[in-house]
């Protein structure tokens, strides 16, 4: 009988190192390719727009950026792509344009490095999709590394280490389950995937 406890528990430590036990990673897949399946999304390379840009001068962080759009813009389903001036003239948008405005103000006015603004293409269990803006590697400020919005939110209540903890956190915030998502970089030449 002690032979047999003994085993049970070197199988079970043996089980524990292994990582039988263990939350499984997500599965990541990257491509360097446009991804095709991109609905709507709006190309930034290359894009500028002064008037836009003097406008919001004065917003020169995501927080004060998202600001700006809860207290300015109306949230509104459309068929059409906004630029980020169209957005900003008409003062109305769906996510995509929200997350399109965001990026491209963190980068033309907060000066943000184009490498650390990114859309993510969220899919839920139920079909619907939703775009956030994944604002990354914060120079100014050492409480977090990654902080998100989502239309007129804006998020980073805790320290999100990377996009997938911010998606992760999105995931708390909806009644929805995220099904994937597609971390997209500034220009839509990148994109990672990764399944929940």
């Amino acid at each position: 009988m002690k032979k047999l406890i003994v085993l049970m528990v070197v199988i079970l430590i043996i089980g524990l190192f292994a990582g039988c036990w263990t939350t499984p990673e997500p599965i990541i897949e990257e491509n360097e390719v446009v991804d095709t399946e991109v609905s709507r999304v709006y190309d930034l390379t290359g894009y500028n727009s002064n008037a836009l840009n003097s406008a919001m001068a004065s917003y020169n962080t995501p927080e004060k950026i998202v600001k700006y759009m809860a207290d300015h813009f109306t949230w509104h389903a459309h068929s059409t792509d906004y630029t980020p001036y169209e957005q900003w003239l008409y003062e109305d948008g769906d996510c995509n344009d929200f997350a399109t405005f965001a990026i491209y103000c963190a980068y033309k006015c907060a000066g943000m490095p184009r490498d650390s603004l990114y859309q993510v293409r969220v899919k839920y269990t139920n079909g619907n999709t939703h775009i956030l803006a994944i604002y990354a590697l914060y120079p100014w400020s050492s409480e977090f590394n990654c902080g998100y919005s989502s239309n007129g939110h804006y998020y980073h209540d805790r320290s999100f280490k990377n996009w997938y903890e911010c998606v992760k956190h999105h995931d708390t915030k909806t009644t929805k389950t995220v099904l994937w998502a597609k971390l997209y970089n500034y220009d839509y030449r990148w994109y990672q995937t990764v399944y929940f």
